[in-house]
């Protein structure tokens, strides 16, 4: 991951690395030099990531807000510090592996209830009271409260539409809170706040009229 920040940003890295600029003329060819490399590569300094990347860092990072006497110059031509570099990494690291726990949590229960739907029962089984994803009661409570606001108000969406769920007491997905995207005490007007449970309330708000 830091190699790629650092081919993104600079250009080029440990790996890859411009070795020649060559202008193109049509129907003419052009030769240019290849470099043999050394037998052992010299220590690679620290990597210095640019002051403009931490401007994005609350999207991509996912570092909180810091006090303004950490905060560097963002408009600065300057490198950062090896701390804020640093810091920049592992906040991508931990966002990554955040976006991927979600992903493979969403694929494993699509996978389950793939499963469940396609499986021959036996005579005994139909018999049985349906066997229902586990949070099924969690999301069709929420599904009812969706329903009851946008028959009151179809039009209702946005954080006014989440100001209305908060009204309600209506409960998270229960899928957000197993994957920890909605912590505890969190509002339906401070998730709006957040991109990825911006998208996902509107992606429940359709389901919940579509199952209605």
């Amino acid at each position: 991951m830091q190699d790629w920040y650092i081919l993104a940003c600079d250009g080029e890295n440990q790996s890859t690395c411009q070795i020649a600029v060559v202008e193109v003329k049509p129907g003419q060819t052009t030769i240019a030099p290849i470099p043999i490399p050394e037998a052992h590569f010299p220590a690679r300094a620290p990597w210095r990531a640019p002051s403009w990347l931490f401007g994005v860092s609350l999207v991509f990072f996912g570092i909180d807000i810091l006090k303004p006497h950490h905060v560097p110059d963002r408009q600065s031509e300057e490198k950062l510090g090896l701390s804020h570099s640093r810091l920049l990494l592992k906040g991508a690291k931990r966002v990554l592996l955040h976006e991927l726990r979600i992903v493979l949590n969403t694929v494993s229960n699509e996978e389950i209830a793939a499963a469940a739907a396609t499986r021959a029962e036996s005579p005994m089984e139909q018999r049985r009271s349906p066997n229902k994803r586990k949070g099924w009661q969690q999301r069709e409570k929420l599904y009812d409260v969706i329903r009851k606001v946008l028959g009151i108000n179809p039009q209702l969406q946005g954080i006014d539409f989440c100001a209305e769920l908060d009204r309600r007491h209506a409960p998270p997905h229960w899928d957000w809170t197993r994957s920890g995207e909605w912590r505890e005490g969190l509002t339906w007007k401070e998730a709006w706040q957040i991109p990825e449970l911006q998208r996902k309330i509107r992606r429940v708000r359709q389901e919940a009229q579509n199952k209605g």
